[in-house]
């Protein structure tokens, strides 16, 4: 089985539209099974500063608090810095239906202002890095 996903964030300083750029690469082969895709994608920001925090995830329930000046969410960055432990997320209190296994990482646009964080079996050191909507 071979897989590689990678993708690059890219954010300018300039106050124009398509501040954050972002590129995203897939590639699969297994068992005949081949997918290669190459996107990018050019999000305008509102916001003037986005916020970039590594949290120690517990194992029972964490909400992350926003920045100071950031208070609509919009595109959100989330990596598992841990080596084999997961970490689930979700928007709701009690509800963690995402995850992410050792080093694995995500990028989705939040549509709430709550993102909680839990540990399954130890603390998880977790990036989150948000930008305005």
């Amino acid at each position: 089985m071979r897989y590689l996903l990678g993708f690059l964030l890219l954010a300018g300083a300039a106050l124009a539209a398509n501040e954050l750029v972002v590129n995203n690469s897939v590639n699969y082969n297994k068992n005949g099974a081949q997918i290669q895709q190459s996107k990018q994608a050019s999000i305008t920001i509102t916001g003037n500063t986005y916020c970039d925090q590594i949290w120690n995830v517990p194992t029972n329930e964490t909400q992350v608090v926003l920045c100071s000046g950031l208070t609509t969410p919009g595109v959100t960055y989330l990596q598992n810095l841990d080596a084999s432990n997961v970490v689930t997320y979700g928007t709701t209190s009690g509800d963690y239906g995402l995850k992410l296994k050792g080093g694995e990482w995500a990028l989705v646009r939040m549509a709430s202002t709550n993102l909680y964080l839990k540990a399954s079996t130890t603390n998880v050191l977790t990036r989150v890095l948000i930008f305005p909507e």
